[in-house]
């Protein structure tokens, strides 16, 4: 089934469960007022199939990307004048330990010998992970074996069970030499975020020396993912070639 279908069925799925609500409000009203108290055994039933309603909503929710209907956005673009991504990485963690980045770790991967480093901040029930990687060509394969990667090593440190209720956040820096077309198509696509996961995406193109930060726009959880868009900010403002 294609996205945007999903999508459709989706919003129309949350205005049902909305007006199932109403209705579940309706009659207990009724029921509590003494206008229609043999609805009582109908107002159980509908509290039954409200729960199991709700409990699907939240299932279902995260595996849905709500986008509009046009996903395409403008990336914001930084300035950056750096001597080489190694360069950028070393400063980049450097300001991120005085925001509490600890246990940095370089990985390289298995399948395709991507080299990237990694870094965790732990506060109250969130995880922050902050990963840089370097790529000689912007290749989405790789984005998501990095992506994996950084899945695999947030569960080794917080375990399994504790993901499930935990906020769990991703600043995750692909540097590549110059951007390329699939590059470029990339950072003007709408970035995805699910319910308790959210990224930050950014290409740095070495070359040119600019940051293209991937945008989230018009979608549910656009605020967090705000939120996070401005800690990465502060990160960077602690990079000395840094222009905001």
């Amino acid at each position: 089934m294609k996205m945007k279908v999903k999508v459709i069925l989706m919003k129309a799925y949350i205005l049902f469960c909305l007006f199932w609500m109403l209705a579940v409000l309706y009659v207990l009203c009724r029921v509590e007022w003494g206008i229609n108290p043999e609805w009582e055994k109908a107002a159980f039933i509908m509290i039954g199939i409200w729960f199991c309603l709700a409990m699907s909503l939240v299932y279902f929710v995260p595996k849905v990307d709500l986008y509009p209907s046009s996903p395409n956005v403008e990336p914001e673009i930084k300035l950056l004048y750096i001597d080489g991504f190694e360069n950028f990485e070393k400063q980049l963690f450097r300001s991120a330990s005085q925001k509490e980045f600890r246990d940095v770790k370089q990985i390289i991967s298995d399948n395709n010998n991507v080299e990237m480093q990694i870094a965790f901040r732990n506060e109250d029930r969130e995880v922050t992970v902050l990963q840089t990687v370097w790529m000689d060509e912007f290749d989405r394969d790789l984005l998501k074996e990095a992506t994996s990667i950084f899945w695999k090593q947030t569960e080794e440190r917080i375990g399994k069970r504790r993901m499930r209720s935990y906020v769990i956040q991703l600043i995750q820096c692909i540097g590549i030499p110059r951007m390329d077309d699939q590059a470029n198509e990339f950072v003007h696509r709408n970035l995805p975020q699910n319910f308790n996961h959210y990224q930050s995406l950014n290409v740095i193109s070495v070359d040119e020396k600019l940051i293209y930060i991937c945008q989230t726009e018009h979608k549910f959880l656009e605020k967090p993912f705000r939120k996070l868009e401005e800690f990465f900010l502060e990160i960077m403002a602690g990079v000395d070639d840094f222009l905001g």
